[in-house]
């Protein structure tokens, strides 16, 4: 008859010593210490004013967008703003977001949409923050670590069929009867290439811009503002000249 392995000596004497020791602190009406407790759970998409001294008029929707490989100007009608909140003098903002690696614009509505940022419209209107653990960010770093694969669809092209010739009157209803089959559409396969997100670097941060109804986001390493008494459209096109090399 096959025998069970019995328990070795050692193990038995440490499960004895833990049971003497419970024994004792109930006995002695005292309590069993309690588990470490667990560490706080981190919240995500905290944002956080910054104090630029500038911000944007309070009626405006959104901005002009001037990308360049090395930074991304975001431009808009703002006001100074001195550290006591107290506005001043009226004029251009120009943000320069260096190194930007993705942007993008959320509206009301998109926070329940996972794959856009949220749209913060709890925040304060024509202000500047910064999102600490951040989301967005996270898909930003995981898209470039991992390309878009390249992907191939099948599409159908519908052929527009030749016009009818005209017939007479007297053979109508005999060329009704054998009017031609419209033509069958083509497939056409098409070819996505792969893409090779942007991949944020190690100072990478998320930056969001609140508007009227709109919400900028940008992922970028420094944000640098600047406001600016040219017009509007002057300065637009002055960096627009920038891009072209003039």
């Amino acid at each position: 008859m096959r025998q069970r392995n019995r328990p070795r000596a050692s193990s038995r004497r440490e499960f004895l010593t833990e049971v003497a020791a419970a024994s004792a602190v109930v006995a002695g009406g005292l309590t069993m210490p309690s588990a470490a407790p667990a560490a706080p759970r981190r919240l995500v998409d905290q944002p956080h004013k910054l104090d630029l001294g500038v911000s944007a008029s309070p009626n405006v929707a959104g901005a002009v967008l001037v990308p360049f490989p090395f930074a991304t100007f975001v431009v808009f009608n703002a006001v100074e703003v001195d550290e006591d909140g107290n506005e001043g003098k009226a004029g251009t903002a120009v943000i320069e977001l260096r190194n930007c690696c993705a942007q993008t614009y959320s509206y009301p509505g998109d926070d329940d949409d996972e794959d856009r940022p949220p749209y913060f419209g709890d925040l304060d209107n024509a202000q500047i923050y910064e999102i600490e653990n951040s989301t967005y960010l996270a898909d930003a770093e995981r898209k470039g670590r991992h390309p878009r694969p390249r992907e191939r669809h099948v599409v159908e092209v519908p052929v527009k069929p030749p016009p009818e010739p005209a017939v007479p009157a007297a053979k109508g209803a005999a060329a009704a009867k054998k009017k031609p089959k419209p033509p069958a559409p083509f497939k056409m396969v098409v070819t996505i290439p792969a893409y090779h997100y942007p991949k944020p670097g190690r100072r990478a941060k998320h930056f969001a811009m609140t508007f009227r109804g709109t919400t900028f986001h940008c992922v970028a390493d420094r944000l640098v503002a600047e406001l600016r008494t040219e017009p509007f459209a002057e300065i637009v096109a002055g960096l627009a000249r920038i891009g072209a090399g003039d």
